[in-house]
């Protein structure tokens, strides 16, 4: 449809949301209103029909749409449909024509009208209304596809037309761009790339699918792999060739499959897609929201779904449990079901089929005894699979998903299987390290079960304070308090509720005290949402006489009770309740089931609830658990429920999506991250279409907003679970998103004046980690060094010019970070012409060695430079030129790869006595809360960079065992190699399995002694002052550097600030001239403009060089969820502190000097509600 710019929305009151006025334009009448309802019905039904296959009763349904509005293309469109599946094609034609000429404009309908010509065999037209659609709105995925096929299908026909291949491909390099996470459409765009040779290209697709791609089936692992080594070798016949089997395997996945599906529809019979909206005009001369809920009615679907298979195994059927999942990645909703009959249990793995429901739990491998208490799907090797959790009177099962077709039960390899009881799963990741844990609520205390990622798990509720010791009967998760990570709230029988909130670093703390949830009782059920959309998540308690309710989050972790709900409910027959928007008008409605049935309530804009009870059908057994889900992908959500006698019945919602809609399905990284979970399961995504704001906390694979009559979303924002937040603009309604792979830690950034503009010479203060966990000794967390950086790096005199008799430097905060910059001073370093001078900047631990200058003369670059498989590498690190080594496998997590080798020849050096190898490259690295997996998992192995020679047996043996590795971007690391050589053989091998790419290797010889001229320059002046964020490239290609261009930059803030007081702005030249403890406090999006004065450097002699070396000693603290007190300012740092975090005893001196600097510098607070929903206006604006 016709994009809407959504100002118009703006400018209209948030009532006028839908309903008929005349087309006379007078005012409405009882008649007009009778009107749009018959025509609200009319569409409900025939969409019904047609999805259904019943052609005939369709026909009569849109007929009775074009007689109520004969002025809609909507009518017309569809009844066109309805004939081209009937094969009248001249009809099909004459109606779609019709609708043309009333929305020449829409998108949809000119796709019904290229299938009508398609079917026609007249592909030149069909091509031609496509393109016209395109002229209308290049951002049209479908109608690119569809032009696709119709090339694919010619070029059969026509195997030599070299035109048809290029359009062919220029439609999938579009396609690519407007649907990223498709695999269909990044496999065969690779396919088009290799066929035409252009191996880099295809390899830089295929890297990226490989990230998003659930695991592979095992035939297809292989042909992967290969893929992307022959890629990486420039062997374009080899990698066409393994490529091939690879797009074959994938073709037949469901993923595949379903990918296809939401670009071109279910194909055969089944042509085109139907119209779901009205007209523009129509639209928007709707004024009371009514309208719809007269219109909607939720149609008993359980027969015509195969689900009414459940009522014919027996009649003793009770205690039925119910878990949501789309296990077989097809994206449409699967569900797992057990139930007792009598002494046993029977089980359903219910799989969908366009819409109808089969039973494959006997071939899917999932089947035990004893009984069941509750099921949950989730991901728990972050695999790309939703795995089957079971818990059971006999123990918890573990059913392992593969992607293979079939469950693995691998409880007795978890340990798992010797848990007994649980009411109650929740599986999320409770200590944002990237995998989801399991917690499971039980009648004695509740157990956590931290994911190891290998397959085991550690039972850690009682260390990490989260045991609670009363029968648990419901649990939810969400960021109840709004600071960034995952709290837990738990419903106890006793009505001794616990609301544990995160602490992070694996610790939790019960606020129920102070929370306003307590003395309640008998509660039995809790739904998690945001009625009335401010952001801040809140409670549906249900159960218990009199002390359930809806709770309104207030901030910082307290709820109120608000009688909002109109009519009332009996709280004490309710069993479960779910908040969802069932009309789509943006906000969450409420389901509740229970002793009394079913009851519905109504939304009226986050004011009030009305009960809709009147839209379900009659329900007259008692319902024990429900589920919503959009089961028949129509853009309204359905019901699902079990009554306590067994039965299942599945409530069809009719015409809730007469509102818009918007789906998003969140993909994690399952490659090269390790950041995130694959499904984004805890994450926090916001919406804004217009005035309309809405935030949901993701607990499936869909995330379902409604959107009134607003024609699209302005805005989303995703908040990742490791703290990252993600932009879109614009979304369509039925939308994958990507994780994106960025830093969001890497040191201060440091430009400098090149005489023309400022520009990024390299990050700084990257030896400080302030908190960073490091791995587990004697069972507890270790973190790094807390010493200051004393920091020495190489500014190349042609990046420095001085300006206006200065030397210029802008030090800036551009990632989630707080600095604490303490001395700042400036070497000028003269030499003669034909002489280089290094330092050594690699990172390596305290005790730090002797700063030295290293002078280089004669370059001496290696005979031979190969990698562990004798792959030629010597043209890739000749020169400092951003052609680098990068031919690493990636594994799961950033900053680690497969163990990889650089093997170097240095020639003969029998009599050399001074050996120094330099190495320039940069590092991608992981962050705390990688590091914090990898502890947990000991399969992971991750080691620096070691130097290996030949030994007299001729095998490789280490001398160095650790040189270390860059510190951050652009860095030389220094090694001597003096004595290490063991043979007359002077190859050397430099092996690691972190992620550091080499640009340039030399080494010296017995290098002479240069003399040189140091002039240290202290700061003439520093200002501190809001700048924001620039814009970030790659430089070098795709595995280069983040290189920031500092002439682009947002204001807009960026990242969650660490909460406190940070140095006010203005001058702060005195706090950075000493070592002193008293240093400047710089929070993300600051800017630090640094000058030193140019006058006081000696005049350069003739045929001298300068260059400078910049000293810079401080601390840096990222905010990373894992960063021990990675959330606040505090605790200051101090040079004689001997840890960080430092004991209670520790602590700055109270000297009288120091109090007046924290009153005098350190009066700007910050909190992180900067990073609420605020943030989200100022975007979309």
């Amino acid at each position: 449809m016709k994009i809407v710019n959504t100002l118009l929305f703006r400018l209209l009151p948030s009532v006028l949301l839908l309903v008929f006025v005349s087309r006379c334009g007078e005012n409405s009448t009882s008649k007009d209103t009778s009107i749009v309802i018959d025509l609200v019905q009319a569409r409900n039904l025939g969409l019904s029909y047609l999805e259904e296959s019943r052609l005939e009763d369709a026909e009569l349904q849109f007929k009775k749409v074009i007689e109520n509005a004969p002025d809609d293309a909507m009518g017309y469109a569809n009844l066109g449909l309805v004939y081209l599946r009937k094969d009248s094609l001249d009809l099909a034609e004459e109606m779609v024509q019709r609708a043309l000429q009333l929305r020449p404009e829409d998108l949809d309908v000119r796709l019904i009208m290229a299938e009508v010509y398609l079917a026609s065999n007249t592909n030149d037209k069909a091509i031609e209304t496509l393109e016209q659609s395109l002229e209308y709105s290049p951002e049209h995925a479908k109608s690119y596809y569809k032009i696709n096929e119709i090339y694919e299908r010619m070029s059969y026909v026509r195997p030599n037309d070299e035109s048809i291949e290029i359009q062919r491909k220029k439609n999938l390099s579009e396609l690519v761009k407007l649907a990223p996470a498709s695999v269909p459409i990044r496999l065969q765009f690779i396919e088009r790339l290799l066929a035409y040779g252009q191996t880099d290209s295809a390899l830089s697709h295929l890297e990226v699918l490989n990230q998003q791609l659930p695991e592979p089936p095992k035939e297809a692992e292989r042909a992967l792999r290969e893929s992307l080594k022959q890629m990486q070798l420039g062997d374009n016949d080899a990698a066409y060739k393994f490529f091939r089997i690879l797009h074959n395997v994938l073709k037949v996945t469901p993923r595949y499959q379903a990918d296809l599906f939401q670009l071109r529809g279910p194909g055969g019979v089944l042509t085109g897609f139907p119209i779901l909206d009205f007209s523009e005009n129509l639209t928007l001369q709707i004024q009371d929201q009514s309208a719809v809920l007269k219109t909607l009615r939720f149609t008993d679907a359980t027969s015509g779904a195969g689900l009414d298979l459940v009522t014919k195994i027996g009649e003793k059927l009770s205690s039925p449990v119910l878990a949501l999942g789309d296990f077989n990645g097809d994206k449409s909703q699967d569900f797992y079901y057990s139930i007792r009959n009598g002494n046993k249990t029977e089980i359903f793995l219910f799989q969908q089929n366009f819409g109808l429901f089969e039973n494959v739990a006997p071939e899917q491998g999932i089947s035990h005894t004893g009984f069941d208490e509750d099921a949950h799907f989730a991901d728990i090797d972050n695999n790309g699979h939703l795995d089957l959790i079971v818990t059971n009177n006999q123990g918890i099962r573990f059913y392992s998903n593969g992607g293979e077709g079939k469950f693995t039960d691998i409880s007795e390899e978890s340990e798992l299987s010797t848990v007994s009881g649980g009411d109650k799963i929740l599986a999320a990741d409770f200590d944002h390290d990237g995998d989801l844990d399991i917690y499971i609520g039980r009648q004695g205390p509740n157990q956590m079960f931290r994911n190891n990622m290998n397959g085991s798990f550690n039972e850690m509720a009682h260390k990490m304070k989260m045991g609670g010791l009363a029968d648990s009967k419901d649990l939810g998760f969400g960021d109840f308090d709004n600071d960034g990570d995952l709290d837990i709230f738990v419903i106890n029988s006793n009505g001794e509720h616990n609301l544990l909130s995160n602490l992070r670093q694996g610790q939790f703390e019960d606020l129920i005290v102070t929370s306003g949830l307590k003395g309640m009782e008998n509660n039995n059920s809790l739904s998690v949402g945001d009625y009335n959309n401010d952001g801040l998540l809140d409670l549906f308690i249900s159960g218990g006489i009199g002390t359930g309710g809806l709770f309104s989050n207030l901030g910082g972790g307290e709820f109120e009770k608000v009688n909002v709900i109109r009519d009332g409910f009996n709280s004490n027959s309710i069993m479960d309740a779910k908040f969802f928007d069932f009309d789509n008008d943006g906000y969450l409605d409420i389901v509740l089931a229970g002793l009394d049935g079913l009851q519905l309530f109504h939304n009226e804009g986050g004011k009030f609830f009305n009960e809709t009870s009147h839209l379900l059908p009659k329900i007259k057994t008692s319902v024990r658990r429900i589920e919503v889900m959009d089961y028949n992908m129509d853009g309204d959500l359905d019901i699902l429920l079990a009554n306590f006698d067994g039965k299942l019945r599945l409530l069809r919602n009719d015409g809730g999506n007469v509102n818009k809609y918007l789906k998003v399905r969140l993909v994690g990284l399952r490659v090269g991250s390790g950041k995130n979970n694959h499904f984004g399961i805890g994450a926090k995504v916001e919406m804004r279409a217009g005035d309309l704001y809405q935030s949901r906390v993701v607990t499936g694979d869909v995330v379902h907003f409604g959107l009134g009559q607003k024609l699209k979303a302005d805005v989303m924002r995703i908040i990742w679970t490791n703290g990252s937040p993600q932009n879109l603009f614009f979304p369509g309604s039925d939308q994958d998103i990507v994780e994106e792979q960025i830093l969001k830690g890497s040191c201060p950034f440091l430009y400098t004046w090149d005489g023309k503009q400022f520009t990024f010479v390299k990050d700084i203060l990257w030896r400080s980690a302030l908190g960073m966990p490091m791995g587990i000794m004697a069972g507890e967390m270790t973190y790094a060094f807390s010493n200051s950086t004393e920091e020495y790096m190489k500014i190349p005199g042609a990046v420095l010019i001085p300006k206006n008799g200065e030397y210029t430097l802008q030090v800036t905060m551009e990632l989630w970070e707080t600095s604490y910059y303490d001395e700042i001073k400036l070497h000028v370093i003269d030499h003669p012409e034909g002489s280089e001078i290094y330092v050594d900047e690699k990172f390596i631990p305290p005790p730090y060695p002797p700063h030295r200058i290293y002078s280089v003369t004669n370059k001496r670059k290696p005979l031979s430079a190969m990698d562990g498989e004798e792959n030629n590498l010597l043209t890739l690190i000749d020169e400092w030129d951003y052609k680098y080594i990068s031919n690493m496998i990636p594994t799961q997590f950033q900053g680690i790869t497969e163990p990889h080798d650089l093997v170097l020849d240095l020639g003969d050096l029998r009599n050399a006595e001074e050996v120094i190898l330099f190495l320039h490259g940069w590092i991608f690295p992981t962050d705390a809360s990688i590091n914090v997996n990898i502890s947990q998992n000991p399969d992971v192995g991750v080691f620096p960079p070691f130097v290996q020679v030949i030994n007299e047996n001729g095998d490789w043996e280490t001398v160095i065992e650790n040189i270390f590795f860059p510190n951050g971007k652009d860095k030389t690391c220094i090694v001597d190699l003096s004595g290490k050589f063991l043979t007359e053989d002077f190859r050397i091998r430099l092996r690691t399995s972190m992620q550091i790419y080499w640009d340039q290797v030399f080494f010296t010889v017995d290098e002479p002694k240069v003399e040189f001229k140091e002039t240290i320059l202290s700061i003439k002046d520093a200002d501190l002052h809001y700048r924001g964020f620039s814009s970030i490239k790659r430089k070098g290609g795709r595995y280069g550097p983040h290189w920031p261009i500092y002439q682009t930059v947002s204001t807009s803030p960026k990242w969650r600030s660490l909460t406190g007081n940070y140095t006010r702005f203005g001058d702060v030249t005195s706090l950075l001239t000493t070592q002193d403890d008293m240093y400047v406090i710089m929070n993300s999006g600051d800017e630090m403009t640094i000058n030193f004065p140019a006058s006081e450097t000696p005049i350069l002699q003739k045929g001298w060089s300068r260059d400078f070396i910049l000293y810079s000693d401080g601390w840096l603290k990222d905010g990373d969820l894992n960063t021990a007190r990675g959330n606040t300012v505090k605790p200051l740092p101090f040079h004689t502190m001997n840890q960080f975090p430092y004991n209670a005893d520790e602590g700055l001196r109270d000297s009288k000097n120091h109090q007046n600097y924290i009153r005098t510098y350190n009066t700007r607070h910050i909190s992180g509600q900067m990073f609420g929903n605020k943030r989200l206006m100022d975007i979309s604006k």
